[in-house]
């Protein structure tokens, strides 16, 4: 493969969006782990970039980039299971 396909390749798989299986917006704004559908726990924010969250039910951290956090679906309880 040679450098231009190789850069175009990592380009377009970048820019596609991946879908969320960890969290979804519930319908009243609040964030939950669609593993429990509990709602998750905001711990802070590192460099602007990235917001973490703590999920008490299954003692998890997740990690969501502030740029990803427009995209998380919003969903019923359990819908997305």
């Amino acid at each position: 493969m040679g450098t231009a396909t190789a850069t175009l390749a990592s380009a377009r798989s970048r820019s596609a969006a991946t879908p969320f299986s960890t969290v979804y917006r519930s319908r009243d704004g609040g964030l939950h782990h669609a593993r429990c559908n509990r709602c998750l726990q905001y711990r802070g924010s590192r460099g602007g970039v990235e917001v973490d969250f703590y999920c008490a039910t299954c003692c998890e951290h997740v990690t969501i980039p502030e740029i990803a956090a427009a995209r998380i679906p919003v969903a019923a309880l359990g819908e997305l299971s």
